[in-house]
């Protein structure tokens, strides 16, 4: 839906309400419910949401390690939630209400925050997660562990992801 859009002399705006669903490796299912402005100004194309996104994802392919049912919110920052430029693009924020299943741990994030850069350009995908805070929650059907916090960061580049994260009981 384009409520309002507009020529200018560099390009255009738009204010829009959109739902994308789509596919791509590595991921499955992915769908995203946003509302914001939309520019093509000077060979650079930006949105800038008015609120957060609804992002969610089926499945993140990781071989045998695969992520399932992903869903919170992305809040776009000073760059807006999306840029490209010069054979180059963004897509970031902050995250929240996150979820996700991890059926290789047997374990449950929620209530998840923190922040998402992920850029692509000739070189490749760079992927940039910091995870401020989380509740981890067991699904294994003999209890391992009463639910814990974690926080951490992972990240992609040049085809191979790093990373770590911190657990630990929740703050009483």
């Amino acid at each position: 839906d384009i409520p309002r859009w507009r020529l200018v002399a560099e390009g255009l705006e738009a204010d829009l309400a959109a739902q994308a669903k789509l596919d791509f490796t590595p991921v499955k299912g992915a769908e995203i419910t946003t509302r914001g402005r939309l520019s093509i100004l000077d060979g650079r194309t930006r949105y800038v949401a008015s609120e957060c996104a609804a992002v969610s994802a089926a499945e993140f392919m990781l071989g045998e390690n695969d992520i399932r049912d992903i869903s919170g919110r992305l809040c776009g920052d000073q760059g807006g939630l999306f840029e490209m430029a010069n054979g180059r693009w963004r897509l970031g924020g902050q995250l929240q209400q996150t979820q996700l299943a991890a059926d290789f741990l047997q374990m449950v994030l929620g209530d998840g925050s923190g922040a998402l850069s992920v850029t692509g350009d000739k070189a490749g995908l760079k992927v940039d997660l910091s995870v401020d805070r989380s509740r981890i929650y067991d699904l294994s059907q003999v209890a391992r562990f009463e639910p814990m916090q974690g926080r951490g960061a992972i990240r992609l580049a040049s085809d191979i992801w790093t990373g770590a994260f911190d657990v630990g009981l929740p703050d009483q």
